[in-house]
């Protein structure tokens, strides 16, 4: 049975492990910055607590790196040596970076991976029960891959491919739909502040929360309401006079990008008005 051990002790280290010792992976166990750390997830998922990671990665088959994206290569480095990672696979769990995280990883004799749960994980005892249900996204050598598929059966989640050119893209469809919609509802919170509303801030929330589901239950384009999908180029000439600076030029893009999506979504329409309205301005008239 592939032997699975963990250099990490955080709430993904901790969350991914549980889950991995409930399906019945076999865990080596875990070392960290602190012996005292290991411990705890040690004793969380039933495996062995590490002084030494060197001696993790010898006892084990798969090694996942789960620490912060900045201390990937710094925690590799000193494993690299000594013949320590042939026939290893090596694998992190950062969104953004790509298995070339393990700088000669290959010349080592060992092999690369990345596997990124696509969901925030709150805590350390609690979320493991929410990363089976999440999408992963997994990239990597050949090797790796085969080698991590059975994991990810055993763990029945489902893991789409990404290739290492793309991880950057795959970062930044996450962040989109989870940072910068809070971005936007920060926008929208200080619009009703402005006007006297902050009171009415829960119902303008509640809105978005349901339009979240309408988009994961229909689609974006299932989901598209509004002005722009409706062609209505006064009422987002009207929105655009009354922002100013960057959120009106914010909003302008992200009309635009509506506009695409509405003339996807309805191409017997024309939204050649809309397009219109939505030129950009000139700089001195949006504002700093």
């Amino acid at each position: 049975m592939t032997r699975i051990g963990f250099i990490g002790a955080g709430k993904v280290g901790f969350s991914l492990g549980r889950l991995m010792a409930e399906r019945g992976v076999s865990l080596t166990g875990y070392a960290s910055r602190t012996l005292a750390s290991a411990e705890g997830a040690a004793a969380f998922t039933g495996s062995r607590a590490y002084r030494e990671p060197e001696a993790l990665l010898e006892d084990s088959d798969i090694v996942f790196l789960t620490v912060p994206d900045d201390a990937v290569a710094a925690v590799w480095k000193p494993l690299s040596g000594g013949g320590r990672a042939r026939g290893k696979v090596l694998c992190h769990t950062s969104g953004f970076l790509s298995s070339e995280a393990f700088a000669g990883l290959a010349e080592a004799g060992g092999f690369g991976a990345s596997l990124h749960p696509l969901m925030a994980v709150p805590d350390r005892e609690g979320s493991w029960r929410l990363l089976a249900d999440a999408l992963y996204a997994v990239e990597g050598d050949p090797e790796a891959l085969d080698r991590l598929a059975p994991v990810c059966a055993a763990l029945g989640i489902a893991a789409g491919v990404v290739g290492k050119a793309d991880k950057a893209l795959y970062h930044c469809a996450a962040a989109l739909v989870s940072n910068c919609a809070v971005a936007l509802a920060f926008m929208g919170e200080g619009l009703f502040r402005s006007i006297g509303l902050a009171d009415s801030v829960p119902g303008l929330l509640s809105l978005m929360l349901r339009n979240a589901q309408s988009v994961a239950e229909r689609g974006p384009a299932g989901a598209l309401t509004g002005p722009v999908e409706r062609g209505d180029a006064g009422t987002v000439r009207a929105h655009l006079a009354a922002l100013a600076g960057h959120d009106r030029e914010l909003y302008r893009r992200l009309c635009l990008k509506l506009v695409e999506l509405s003339r996807l979504k309805h191409p017997e329409r024309d939204f050649g008005p809309l397009a219109e309205a939505l030129e950009p301005f000139a700089p001195d008239s949006a504002g700093g």
